[in-house]
């Protein structure tokens, strides 16, 4: 997958045993099949998101909103500071 200004997240509940846990793949609509080809996908819930719409919305349905959290170092300052 090659990085994009798009946000890709991935989302590991913990208020689950670690066997019952399935994490969740939000990704850009059009990285949505390199997703899915790439190996473990199918141990992930793929959801996607198209220009125009909000991912982070969707990722906060996904989290308590507390907790801890992992940012790539090839993350944007966008995505954290805002527009």
């Amino acid at each position: 997958m090659a990085i994009t200004e798009r946000i890709t997240i991935l989302v590991i509940p913990v208020d689950a045993a670690p066997a019952m846990i399935v994490p969740s793949l939000i990704v850009p609509r059009l990285k949505r099949p390199d997703a899915e080809a790439a190996a473990g996908a199918s141990m992930l819930r793929i959801t996607d998101w198209t220009d125009g719409s909000d991912p982070y919305a969707e990722s906060a349905a996904l989290s308590a909103g507390t907790g801890r959290y992992a940012v790539s170092e090839s993350a944007w300052a966008v995505t954290f500071l805002g527009t």
